[in-house]
């Protein structure tokens, strides 16, 4: 199971956007995304703070 979310994340880097593999994960893990910090939330996606403030406006 952990290979195969491990394949689909890497496989999300390479076919979608930022914005689409954040509203994918706000889909799939709201109530946790909601308690993480940005700093974290940023660091999985990817992306900087400061691109992970813009895409929750």
């Amino acid at each position: 199971m952990l290979c195969i979310n491990y394949a689909s994340r890497v496989e999300s880097f390479l076919t979608m956007d930022a914005k689409f593999r954040y509203e994918n994960l706000l889909a799939k893990n709201l109530a946790i995304v909601q308690n993480l910090p940005n700093k974290m939330v940023s660091a999985y996606l990817g992306i900087t703070q400061e691109l992970l403030s813009q895409l929750k406006k």
